[in-house]
């Protein structure tokens, strides 16, 4: 069996995104152009394919903010559907179940790492 070689590269220090903030990042998925949501949430950096599980539309297609107005959860400012800004499951009845893709994402050194075989730089 082939081990696939893990792509990491650097999105920015860790210093820089700060509770609540969110980074949009344009970088290969899958080979095609795409983006993800680079967020800390209750200090912890995680990362999310850009793609809402309702519709094929980029979280952040109508509002550049993609956290509720709590700052707790996240929200697809399409149509409104909240996500787990912890897990990325929807919280919302019509796609109760469904998840966005998660993006393996370290921080290390002050450093804030993709770190995933999916994902590519532009």
């Amino acid at each position: 069996m082939e081990l696939l070689e893990t792509q990491e590269f650097y999105v920015c220090d860790g210093d820089e995104l700060l509770d609540g903030d969110c980074i949009k990042l344009p970088l290969k998925f899958r080979g095609k152009k795409d983006s993800a949501l680079i967020i800390r949430d209750r200090g912890k950096v995680r990362a999310f394919h850009n793609l809402c599980v309702h519709m094929p539309r980029t979280l952040d297609c109508e509002s550049h903010s993609v956290f509720d107005f709590e700052k707790q959860q996240l929200r697809c400012s399409m149509h409104g559907i909240v996500y787990s800004s912890e897990t990325g499951e929807s919280l919302s009845e019509i796609c109760r179940g469904k998840k966005l893709t998660s993006i393996r994402i370290i921080e290390r050194d002050n450093k804030i790492l993709i770190r995933d075989k999916r994902v590519a730089r532009l």
